[in-house]
C-alpha cells in the first residue's frame, strides 16, 4: 500500500513537471501548442525514475534497519562480554582472598606441641621452685647454728655426718661423687628425679660441695666487745658466702629436677629445641619450613607451610628465645653474685676460727 502511494505521488510529480518542460507557446501565439509525444515520453521516464528512487529508498531503510540492528547487537555483545569479563575478575579476587583467609587462620601444625610444652614447663618450675627452697632450707639451717651450745653443737655434727654418710651409703658413694648428674652430663637423661633416687643423689651433692657438717660458731662464748662481733660478723660472712654458692648450685638442680614424673623445665626446653634442630622431627621442620618435603603427594597441606604459618612459627621461636634471654640474664646475675663473693674473699680473707 506504501509503495502504491509512493508511485501515485511520484507519477503527479512527473506529470507536473512534463507538463512544464513540455508544453512551450510562443511569444506572440494566443494558443499552446502541447507536444504530447514528448510529454508522454518525459511522463514514463519520470515514473520509472521515482519507481526506481522508491526502490531505492526501501532498499536504504532496510539497510539502515539492519545497520542499526547490528549495531545494538554488536553493543550488546560487549556489554555481555565487559560483564562477564568483570565478574570473572571478580570471582577470582573472591576466591583469592578467601584463599588467603584460609591460609591466615590455619593454625600453626605443633600448636597443640607448643601450648603443652608451655603448661608443662610452668607446672615443672612451680613444683621445682617448691622442692628446691625445701631442700635448700634443711642445708643452710644446718650451718646457722648461732645459738647452739658446745654441747648442741657435737651432738648435731655427729648427727649430720651419721645422716650424710648413710644416705650416701645407701645411694653409691659415687653416685654422691659423681657431678655429672647435676650438671646433665652424657647418658645421664633429661630430668634428676625421686624414681631412680638422681634427685636425693643431687641433693646430697649440693650439701658436699657445701661443707657438709656444720662449724662450730665461736662468736656466742666470746661475750660482747668488739673481738666478739667482728667474729660474728666473720661467721655470718661465711654463711653468706655459703649460701651464694648453695642458691646456685640448687638453681641448676631445679631446671632438671622432675617432680611426680612431670617433665623438668629442662626437658620442656630441650623438647621445643629439639622439634627444630639436631634430631629427626628437626629435619621434617626444615623441609616443610622449605615447603620441599620429599613425602608432598602422601602428606598433602602438611608437607608445605604457608608464609603466615612461617610467621606464626617464627613469633612462636621469638617468645622462646625471649623466654632464654630472662633465663640468661638470670644466670649471669648468679655468675656476678659469686664472681662478686670470690673477689671479696681476695680482698678479705675470712678470719680463722
Amino acid at each position: 500500500m506504501q509503495a502504491m502511494n509512493t508511485r501515485l505521488t511520484g507519477a503527479a510529480a512527473a506529470l507536473a513537471l512534463a507538463l512544464s518542460l513540455g508544453v512551450s507557446a510562443p511569444a506572440k501565439a494566443q494558443f499552446m501548442n502541447i507536444d504530447y509525444a514528448n510529454l508522454a515520453e518525459n511522463i514514463v521516464g519520470n515514473m520509472q525514475s521515482m519507481n526506481f528512487w522508491a526502490q531505492e529508498k526501501m532498499v536504504l531503510m532496510e539497510s539502515m534497519s539492519l545497520n542499526t540492528a547490528l549495531s545494538d547487537l554488536t553493543i550488546q555483545n560487549q556489554n555481555n562480554a565487559t560483564a562477564n569479563t568483570i565478574i570473572r575478575i571478580n570471582q577470582r579476587a573472591t576466591d583469592l582472598h578467601n584463599t588467603r583467609a584460609i591460609t591466615r587462620s590455619i593454625p600453626a601444625y605443633d600448636v597443640c606441641d607448643n601450648v603443652s610444652i608451655v603448661v608443662s614447663m610452668e607446672d615443672a618450675v612451680c613444683a621445682a621452685v617448691e622442692r628446691k627452697d625445701d631442700d635448700q632450707q634443711r642445708i643452710v639451717e644446718k650451718h646457722t647454728n648461732f645459738s647452739q651450745s658446745a654441747g648442741e653443737f657435737e651432738r648435731s655434727r655427729r648427727e649430720a655426718a651419721a645422716e650424710l654418710v648413710g644416705a650416701c651409703d645407701e645411694l653409691g658413694f659415687d653416685r654422691c661423687a659423681d657431678a655429672s648428674m647435676l650438671l646433665g652430663g652424657s647418658g645421664d637423661g633429661l630430668n634428676i628425679s625421686d624414681r631412680d633416687g638422681s634427685a636425693e643423689a643431687t641433693f646430697r651433692q649440693i650439701d658436699i660441695i657445701t661443707g657438709g657438717l656444720p662449724e662450730r660458731k665461736t662468736s656466742p662464748s666470746l661475750g660482747a666487745g668488739v673481738a666478739a662481733n667482728e667474729q660474728r660478723i666473720n661467721d655470718l660472712r661465711r654463711e653468706a658466702l655459703r649460701s651464694l654458692v648453695t642458691t646456685s648450685l640448687s638453681e641448676i638442680r631445679a631446671a632438671r629436677l622432675s617432680i611426680d614424673d612431670m617433665p623438668s623445665e629442662f626437658q620442656n626446653m630441650w623438647e621445643f629445641s629439639a622439634q627444630r634442630w639436631g634430631t629427626e622431627e628437626a629435619e621434617d621442620f626444615l623441609k616443610r619450613i622449605a615447603n620441599a618435603h620429599p613425602d608432598k603427594a602422601e602428606l598433602g597441606n602438611r608437607a608445605r607451610t604457608y608464609p603466615e604459618e612461617v610467621i606464626r612459627l617464627t613469633a612462636s621461636m621469638q617468645a622462646f628465645q625471649t623466654f632464654m634471654a630472662v633465663e640468661s640474664y638470670r644466670q649471669s646475675l648468679r655468675l656476678e653474685a659469686l664472681n662478686a663473693g670470690m673477689l671479696s674473699l681476695m680482698i678479705q680473707p675470712l678470719l680463722e676460727q
